[in-house]
């Protein structure tokens, strides 16, 4: 008889309390024998540089929470991507194991009737919501606010609740991947607890990962234990080298010379720079006219506009460092990918691989025994080499790279 597996989605950026009570919440509310957790590799979807490298964020998972059997990683496309990009590659890698229950996630708003009604219109996508979305885009709105617009027109009701805090955004496009997929994966709402998501306060004894994060910039080891869970501080603590992000403005600064010295004119490399997702010619038109910068700060505000999201700029850039094309992640979408990348495993549940593995898809366990053929997995290794580059950068110390890397047993 197999056993009832769930799972959740998250960037564990770092593990803190607030996760600990939700994978905590998700093993009892599902009553499951397994909970495994897809989680965003070294970037997180901000485009950003995460605040220890993923195989330690793994492992503070799994010490901080025995609820959790394994941590596998979410491919470095859809981990960047949009949200509905993050959701839709998830939910479909998780329907591909085909033997996940449910799905649970953190939510500010448990009013499941409202992320259905508003799923149901994304999903449906008429032609009165195209035509409402291409209006509203054309006059300078950026996508997710010309998306809330669109649903308040057409239903008479606002629901910027659900459409506008981070979690929620999220629990709306895991919900419609649901249903666009025809999934028998069940989704579970759970009530979060503690700071907001963009709440750097630490007023709260939950706050949220922005708050904790910056306890980590100032190198501040023993607060962590104050909002953590102290084994999955332990392990945190250990790593305590975090980045900044104007490593990655270094990296944008060198690749954009060297791009220059490929190219005889600058519409050439206009039109080389709009092969990299995302990048307009617009977008591509200032980053070719840029200087240098002195951080990422004035980078992107440099390359910013009123209808374009500080987060898609930062994930033009990203991508344009790890090799993201149109092509490539036009490829992503087409069908789930044939892996699963194994960061971390609980060393008494071990059981849980066996119950996932199948003949469509490939638990990396032994990281250079897999396909090097595989385009997402090679954009993976590619997140992993920048992110190895910016840490030497910022700290003298080398990580392994992604090939040599071993799954952390805890």
């Amino acid at each position: 008889m197999s056993s009832h597996i769930s799972a959740i989605i998250s960037e564990f950026n770092p593990f803190h309390n607030g996760h600990r009570y939700l994978c905590e919440e998700a093993y009892r509310r599902t009553g499951c024998d397994h909970l495994i957790v897809l989680m965003s590799g070294n970037f997180t979807q901000r485009a950003l540089p995460a605040v220890t490298d993923k195989y330690t964020r793994a492992a503070s998972a799994i010490a901080g929470c025995r609820s959790i059997s394994a941590v596998f990683e979410l491919p470095f496309i859809y981990a960047t991507g949009s949200a509905m990009d993050f959701a839709d590659g998830a939910v479909r890698l998780l329907n591909k194991c085909g033997c996940i229950s449910s799905l649970v996630f953190g939510v500010e708003s448990t009013d499941y009737k409202a992320f259905d009604t508003v799923s149901s219109i994304l999903v449906d996508e008429s032609g009165d919501y195209r035509f409402l979305l291409t209006k509203s885009l054309a006059h300078g709105r950026s996508y997710p606010a010309a998306r809330q617009e669109v649903i308040k027109k057409l239903t008479g009701r606002d629901y910027s609740d659900i459409m506008a805090s981070p979690n929620n955004i999220l629990a709306l496009e895991y919900i419609s991947s649901l249903r666009r997929t025809n999934s028998d994966i069940e989704p579970i709402l759970v009530q979060r607890i503690g700071a907001g998501y963009s709440d750097t306060s630490l007023d709260s004894s939950t706050p949220s990962a922005s708050g904790i994060r910056s306890i980590m910039y100032d190198c501040d080891i023993s607060e962590l234990y104050k909002y953590m869970p102290h084994k999955a501080a332990d392990i945190i603590s250990d790593f305590l080298h975090p980045i900044n992000s104007d490593y990655l403005a270094m990296s944008v600064i060198s690749s954009l010379i060297r791009a220059k010295c490929r190219v005889s004119s600058e519409k050439q490399l206009i039109r080389e720079l709009t092969q990299t997702a995302d990048i307009s010619e617009g977008i591509a038109g200032r980053l070719a006219g840029l200087s240098s910068p002195q951080s990422y700060e004035e980078l992107t505000a440099a390359i910013k506009t009123r209808n374009v999201t500080m987060t898609r700029v930062q994930r033009c850039l990203l991508h344009l460092l790890t090799g993201v094309t149109d092509e490539r992640r036009s490829i992503s979408k087409t069908a789930a990918p044939g892996y699963l990348n194994l960061l971390a495993l609980n060393k008494d549940k071990t059981g849980v691989i066996s119950e996932i593995r199948s003949d469509d898809l490939h638990i990396i366990d032994k990281k250079s025994a897999y396909s090097d053929s595989d385009i997402l997995w090679n954009m993976d290794i590619a997140a992993t080499a920048l992110y190895n580059e910016i840490y030497y950068l910022s700290t003298g110390i080398a990580l392994r790279p992604e090939l040599t890397s071993t799954v952390r047993l805890v």
